[in-house]
C-alpha cells in the first residue's frame, strides 16, 4: 500500500524591505543585483545563497583543533563529492555534537560567480551563508522546513540541511522516514549562522565585528575589568559583577561552541571565538578592551586597575593603575608591551603609600604582540 504524501506546510516569505543600497544587513543574490531581505540585520553584511548549489553535510572530525579539522576535511567529504577535489571549495562550520562538524562544499566557479556580484552590489567584504542555515535546527526525528517561490528549505536534526524544488520534496520526506515536521518562515536571518562560505582563498577581508561578536567582546572586556578591579571596599560587589559576566560569558560560549566545557580562563576561551572582524566596524578602542584580561593576567597580583575608560571616537582605553612601587607600574607597562598593546604613559602621583598612573592605550598602536 502506497503511503500517502504528507503535504508541505505552506510558509508565506517574509516582506522584501525597498532596495536599501549595499550597506551591511541580510541580502540575497537574484539574477542580476542584490535584494535586501533586512537591512536592519543586526550583524555583518550577509548574502543568503542557495543551498541547492551546496552540499551541507555533517561529518566526523575528533581533531583537538582546527587546523587539523580543515587538514582533515576534504578525506571526509571525498566520499560525498562526485568530482574532482580541486573544482570545489570546501568550509568548516560549527560544532555540531561528539566530534561532528557541519561542513559545506561548493563548486569554484558557483563561488566565484557568487563573489562577482556580490562585488558587484556593493557586498564584497559580506558573507555567504546558505539560505537553509536560517532555519532553527530542530528536535530529533523532526525536520524545519521552509516553502515559498516554488522551493524548499530544510533543516535536519544534526545541524545540516538542504533545499530542493517543491515538487520533490514529498519523495525526498518518505525516503527519510517521513520525520516529523516544524514549520517556519524562509530567509530570516540568525545573528551567528552556523557557516559562512568566506573562508580560505575566498576569505572576506573584514574591519569590525558582527553584533554577537561585539556582545561577546564587550562581556569579554567587562569580566576581565571586574576581576581586575577587585578591591578594597568594593570587594563584594566586584565579585558579583564578575560573577554575573563569567555566567553570561559561559552561555555564550555554550551558544556559539555547543559542547564545549568552560575552562578556568573563561576570558581566553572567549576571545578564541572572536571573528578577526565583520563588514560594519564596531569602533577602534572594543577590540583593545576585550584583549586587556589576557595582557594583564601577568601582573594581576602586581597592580590593581582602578578604572577603565573606553573612548571610541578618540579609539583609546584609557587605564587608572594603583601599585605599591615604580616597578610594580612599570610591569603593568611592560605587560600591556608583550601583548602588543602600545601604552601612552600619563600622570604618576603618589596617595599615601601607593602609586597612581594613568595609561592610555591607542587603537593606532595595537599590534599583533611580539
Amino acid at each position: 500500500m502506497q503511503t500517502p504524501a504528507r503535504p508541505i506546510p505552506a510558509s508565506a516569505p517574509p516582506p522584501v524591505p525597498p532596495d536599501a543600497g549595499p550597506r551591511g544587513g541580510l541580502w540575497r543574490l537574484e539574477a542580476d543585483r542584490a535584494v535586501a531581505v533586512d537591512p536592519d540585520y543586526d550583524s555583518s553584511a550577509t548574502v543568503l545563497v542557495p543551498t541547492e548549489q551546496v552540499l551541507l553535510s555533517v561529518v566526523s572530525l575528533p581533531l583537538p583543533n582546527r587546523t587539523k579539522r580543515l587538514a582533515a576535511l576534504p578525506f571526509a567529504l571525498e566520499e560525498q563529492i562526485a568530482e574532482p577535489i580541486d573544482a570545489v571549495h570546501i568550509a568548516l562550520g560549527d560544532a555540531a555534537g561528539d566530534g561532528r562538524w557541519l561542513a559545506a562544499v561548493v563548486r569554484h566557479t558557483v563561488m566565484r560567480d557568487w563573489l562577482a556580484r556580490a562585488a558587484a552590489a556593493g557586498l564584497g567584504n559580506a558573507a555567504f551563508v546558505p539560505d537553509a542555515l536560517t532555519l532553527p535546527v530542530p528536535d530529533d526525528g523532526r525536520w524545519t522546513v521552509a516553502a515559498a517561490d516554488g522551493r524548499v528549505l530544510v533543516r535536519t536534526h544534526d545541524g545540516g540541511g538542504f533545499a530542493l524544488a517543491e515538487a520533490a520534496f514529498d519523495a525526498a520526506w518518505q525516503a527519510a522516514g517521513q520525520p516529523g515536521i516544524d514549520r517556519a518562515a524562509a530567509g530570516g536571518g540568525v545573528t551567528a549562522p552556523a557557516l559562512d562560505l568566506r573562508q580560505g582563498a575566498y576569505a572576506a577581508a573584514r574591519t569590525g565585528l558582527p553584533g554577537w561578536a561585539r556582545r561577546l567582546a564587550i562581556i569579554v572586556g567587562v569580566g576581565a575589568a571586574a576581576h581586575l578591579l577587585i578591591a578594597g571596599a568594593d570587594l563584594i560587589a566586584l565579585k558579583r559583577t564578575a560573577a554575573a559576566a563569567r555566567a553570561e560569558t559561559a552561555a555564550l560560549i555554550q551558544g556559539r561552541a555547543p559542547g564545549a566545557a568552560p575552562t578556568d580562563d573563561l576570558i581566553a576561551q572567549a576571545s578564541a571565538l572572536l571573528p578577526a572582524g565583520g563588514n560594519t566596524a564596531p569602533g577602534r578602542a572594543l577590540p583593545l578592551f576585550a584583549r586587556l584580561g589576557q595582557a594583564l593576567a601577568p601582573v594581576k597580583n602586581a597592580a590593581t586597575i582602578e578604572t577603565v575608560v573606553l573612548d571610541e571616537a578618540a579609539g583609546t582605553v584609557t587605564l587608572g593603575v594603583a601599585a605599591g612601587d615604580p616597578a610594580k607600574l612599570a610591569a603593568v607597562s611592560a605587560a600591556l608591551a608583550d601583548a602588543g598593546l602600545k601604552a601612552a604613559p600619563g600622570g604618576v602621583t603618589q596617595e599615601g603609600g601607593r602609586m597612581l598612573a594613568t595609561v592610555t592605550l591607542s587603537a593606532e598602536g595595537a599590534g599583533g604582540g611580539r
